[in-house]
């Protein structure tokens, strides 16, 4: 959806309701980011891919790391808060993407509202269907790198993560590495999460919006 065309709309929706607003724009040039700006949005989610993931999945064949990066150089240029997205998993097929902890490099030092950390969701019928989630080895070398990258950050395991067991072993290396929320958390990580005497708050929003 182009969302030029609707900023007036969202700056009345922030001046008349008082909702917060969080627009995933993917990529972000110069005209979406000015249009933006003076509506008050809450927060901007781009996601933080690599150049292959950005051509063979996305299907942005012209596209690179670097429209990525100048998304996020013009929103901090417009002053528009960041909630960057990181996609685990997306291995164009071939498995689990080595590349997750390089992409991190293009965030740090940056002022970011939020860090998001997500993963595939293969479904079933699709060309990704048999897409196999990262190693948990590799999913605690990326939350470390992440948690200690960015210790003054709100980090955040987000809402698109394979379910069951897989999931609840992932929540937990989230709750060891200290991430400030996990969204649509399990039983368990929320039972580990009291055991520790941690300060529990439920919110019904997403996770980016946060404070």
């Amino acid at each position: 959806m182009p969302l030029t065309p609707f900023a007036r709309t969202l700056a009345r929706i922030k001046s008349e309701l008082g909702l917060k607003i969080a627009a995933h724009t993917k990529l972000v040039d110069r005209r979406l980011a000015e249009s933006l700006a003076p509506t008050g949005i809450d927060t901007v989610m781009v996601d933080v891919v690599n150049t292959r993931v950005l051509q063979k999945v996305f299907h942005l064949r012209d596209k690179t790391i670097e429209d990525i990066q100048s998304s996020l150089d013009i929103l901090d240029e417009f002053h528009l808060p960041a909630s960057p997205h990181i996609i685990l998993g997306l291995g164009c097929g071939n498995g689990p993407d080595s590349e997750d902890l390089r992409i991190m490099e293009i965030l740090k030092g940056r002022r970011l509202k939020s860090l998001v950390i997500v993963f595939l969701m293969p479904l079933p019928h699709t060309p990704m269907a048999q897409t196999e989630p990262p190693s948990l080895k590799q999913v605690n070398r990326i939350f470390r790198e992440a948690r200690s990258s960015f210790p003054g950050t709100p980090l955040f395991l987000g809402c698109a993560k394979p379910a069951g067991p897989y999931q609840a072993k992932v929540e937990i290396l989230a709750l060891r590495h200290g991430f400030n929320g996990i969204a649509f958390p399990g039983d368990e990580v929320v039972q580990a999460a009291r055991k520790r005497n941690y300060r529990i708050r439920f919110e019904e929003t997403c996770c980016a919006l946060i404070d």
